[in-house]
């Protein structure tokens, strides 16, 4: 049940999240940076390759980039050594002649013949394909899987099966249909959990609607999902809120009307709050009320929660994005000094990703990194 995770995450706290007196000792950048280069081990032990920097799977072309970047920085290189179990950080031999260079024109720029700065050779993102298109490869037996396809696009146009929003690892199981980036993907096996890096994972056998299969981490699936906004598909009759159940109020997410320039030219700026009572209710005449920003709000989003905690989890969220709280003294009419404690700048999508992620638990591997505006997986 959900409320047992949230139960295990409030009790246990072993990050701390809910204890303002306790502090945790703050991330060095030597530890982003180790971070940072683990990711690039991952994409090589799960691919057996480097990222590739002119690839259009976003993700790895961001981790060629980084790696470029690691390389030619012989500090980095130098504080990264212990961990380069692929040898990524030697550098290559530099070309002997200017013919060894033009021989190495994988992307036929010196071909052009209409001229280098013509762009008909730069590869285009097409966002319909899957961020996975660079880890699969033809299904050797697709045949046995087309009818289970069909049957969900069958069961889904008549309502019998229905797409919810995408609610933790712990619903990755084998015999589970997912949707991200627009492609249906059936889990067809989970393998044993192994060690990788310290911690536990596990490799899951997927199969593409469009005739193509992966093995990959199953952790991996789970953050492509959360950041594509992905979906599950469930079944519509065993997936309703019960008699059992019982309501808790509201996680809301409101925008501000403040004409102030100061606020009114800040992009991502959100009011994270709870109400136990409806959100229409709770905002009507804040106009004059410094929490608000003194000025009406508009409502972004509301999240009706049952079996919890509310206000707990309002915290919790707060706790996850405080870095991105926003820094802002105000004045009331009466000349009172306020701290808005309840706003911060962050993208609405990673909100709603960030809620998902408490409600499945998966939220104790990942935290929010304000200079990426996006949840990432923790290092350790």
């Amino acid at each position: 049940m959900v409320s047992d995770k949230l139960k295990k995450i409030f009790d246990s706290d072993n990050l701390g999240l809910l204890e303002y007196s306790k502090r945790n000792r703050p991330q060095t950048s030597s530890d982003r940076l180790e971070s940072s280069f683990l990711e690039i081990n991952d994409f090589f032990n799960e691919n057996n390759r480097e990222p590739e920097i002119m690839s259009t799977d976003m993700l790895e072309h961001r981790l060629g980039v980084r790696l470029r970047g690691i390389r030619a920085d012989d500090d980095k290189v130098e504080c990264l050594k212990h961990l380069d179990i692929n040898n990524l950080l030697i550098p290559e031999d530099p070309p002997e002649n200017i013919d060894e260079v033009f021989s190495d024109d994988e992307l036929g720029l010196f071909d052009d013949p209409t001229g280098i700065l013509t762009m008909t050779n730069v590869p285009s993102i097409d966002r319909t394909r899957s961020d996975f298109v660079a880890k699969r490869q033809a299904a050797t037996d697709f045949t046995q899987y087309e009818p289970l396809f069909r049957q969900q696009h069958k069961n889904l146009v008549e309502g019998v099966s229905k797409l919810i929003k995408f609610m933790g690892s712990d619903t990755i199981k084998q015999g589970r249909f997912f949707i991200v980036n627009g492609l249906m993907v059936y889990v067809d096996n989970v393998g044993e959990k192994t060690m990788v890096f310290g911690r536990p994972k596990e490799r899951i056998h997927c199969i593409f609607e469009n005739g193509t299969e992966s093995d990959m981490f199953l952790r991996s699936l789970a953050s492509q999902l959360y950041e594509d906004g992905g979906y599950s598909v469930v079944d519509s009759v065993n997936n309703e809120i019960g008699n059992e159940d019982s309501e808790s109020g509201y996680i809301y997410i409101l925008s501000s009307l403040s004409e102030d320039p100061k606020i009114r030219n800040l992009s991502n700026l959100y009011k994270i709050g709870f109400s136990t009572t409806s959100v229409e209710q709770r905002i009507r005449n804040v106009a004059n009320d410094p929490t608000y920003l003194l000025a009406p709000v508009k409502i972004v989003a509301t999240y009706k929660t049952y079996n919890m905690n509310t206000q707990k989890f309002e915290l919790l969220l707060h706790r996850i994005f405080s870095e991105a709280r926003l820094d802002m003294d105000l004045v009331d009419k009466s000349g009172s000094r306020y701290v808005p404690t309840e706003w911060f700048i962050v993208p609405i999508n990673v909100i709603d990703t960030a809620i998902r992620m408490i409600i499945s638990g998966d939220i104790i591997n990942y935290t929010y990194d304000a200079s990426s505006k996006s949840i990432i997986e923790t290092g350790s």
